[in-house]
């Protein structure tokens, strides 16, 4: 984990929470054959001012659309949430990087 912290994979919300420390951060995933990465979700709160994220898998860039979907929740107290989907398979770590957009 680099720039973020981590709560874990949360069953009842179906996505890994992260909180932010700053503008970019990274982290893997660790697939196997007996633990597979399919289609994750991100929660992540304390997003910075930016409204878009950047993501890259594995050191490739990927764009908004139907593979890579967003979206803000803005609290009460003027934090944002991130929440993030990707729509990816695998059986090998993978890693994922976000930045502002």
């Amino acid at each position: 984990l680099q720039g973020c912290s981590s709560e874990g994979y949360q069953k009842q919300d179906r996505a890994y929470h992260l909180t932010a420390k700053g503008q970019s951060m990274s982290f893997s995933l660790q697939a196997s054959q007996e633990s597979p990465v399919v289609n994750p979700c991100f929660v992540i709160k304390n997003w910075g001012s930016s409204s878009k994220a950047a993501l890259k898998i594995n050191g490739k860039s990927s764009k908004p659309g139907k593979d890579f979907r967003q979206g803000i929740i803005r609290d009460t107290d003027g934090t944002q949430t991130l929440i993030i989907w990707i729509k990816t398979e695998s059986t090998k770590p993978i890693k994922v990087a976000l930045g502002p957009a």
